[in-house]
């Protein structure tokens, strides 16, 4: 399942919050466009859960880049008219999810997401509906800035 956001800008996500990886695709960055690494890695650090009311779930929320930019001295540069990065999940227990299917949960958007994909739902946690998909908004949201 993809989400796409955009009109201009064009923003997809696909991937879950506990399959293998969260990927992200971004058209209509001008070639040549320069972003500082550090400036998305600030505000990447700003999304991760903190505090006791948490979830105890950490992940890394490093972009790789994979397709239409190049990085140089922590400069990244658009390459090409579309800029796909990687997000690798490491933490994930997607079984720990199965029992949903039958009975969501309160306060998430299992029953949601099963009315919308059907049979193609993804619920291992919260799938394609879980903060965790925030990781490629908050990049996109970076690169925008």
């Amino acid at each position: 399942m993809a989400s796409t956001y955009g009109k201009n800008l064009k923003v997809t996500l696909t991937g879950t919050s506990h399959g293998p990886k969260i990927t992200i695709d971004i058209k209509g960055l001008p070639v040549g466009m320069k972003i500082a690494d550090t400036e998305l890695v600030d505000l990447l650090s700003r999304r991760k859960a903190k505090g006791n009311l948490a979830t105890p779930r950490h992940e890394l929320d490093e972009v790789v880049w994979e397709e239409g930019i190049s990085c140089e001295n922590g400069i990244l540069t658009v390459t090409g008219p579309k800029i796909t990065g990687a997000v690798y999940n490491n933490n994930t227990r997607g079984s720990d999810y199965s029992k949903f299917r039958d009975v969501p949960r309160p306060g998430h958007a299992d029953y949601t997401a099963i009315m919308k994909d059907g049979d193609r739902v993804e619920i291992e946690g919260g799938g394609r509906f879980s903060g965790r998909m925030t990781v490629g908004l908050g990049i996109a949201g970076g690169i925008a800035k």
